[in-house]
């Protein structure tokens, strides 16, 4: 087989895969929500299953995930990678200047995202909208200067 055959070989495959997925995914939620599953079949569900099926839903992780390391030990907190303004870090480290995440895809890295902004208190939801906000115009005014 060619690599041309190939290459369409497999985005047929993959497209069919992500058909019967679609399919089952009804079956699989009502069986998961509500304490479904045992409490070892949950955790072996997020452990396995869930990084397979959205790797097959949106291909390779592409995002490096925050990890947190003391020099004793590690733990995958999960969580997009972000700089401090908000740029997603990819896996080798380098910094998506034009790709941006907020509020719950970061819970791992910062905590406690979940919680919705109140009046008058400096809540954190506000603060980091406005931090990306900041940084966003910022690297706005840099491409119109280039």
């Amino acid at each position: 087989m060619e690599e041309h055959e190939r290459k369409i070989f497999t985005a047929d495959y993959v497209k069919k895969l992500k058909q019967q997925k679609k399919k089952l995914e009804d079956v699989l939620r009502s069986a998961v929500d509500h304490g479904g599953l045992t409490a070892k079949s949950h955790r072996h569900l997020k452990k396995t299953f869930d990084r397979t099926n959205n790797r097959v839903a949106v291909g390779p992780q592409m995002i490096r995930t925050y990890v947190n390391a003391d020099g004793t030990d590690t733990f995958e907190m999960g969580g997009l990678d972000v700089t401090p303004d908000f740029r997603l870090i990819a896996k080798d480290g380098s910094v998506h200047n034009h790709i941006c995440a907020l509020g719950i895809p970061l819970e791992g890295k910062r905590w406690f995202n979940a919680a919705d902004a109140r009046p008058d208190v400096n809540s954190n939801a506000i603060a980091q909208i406005g931090k990306w906000a900041h940084g966003a115009v910022l690297r706005l005014h840099e491409r119109e200067k280039s």
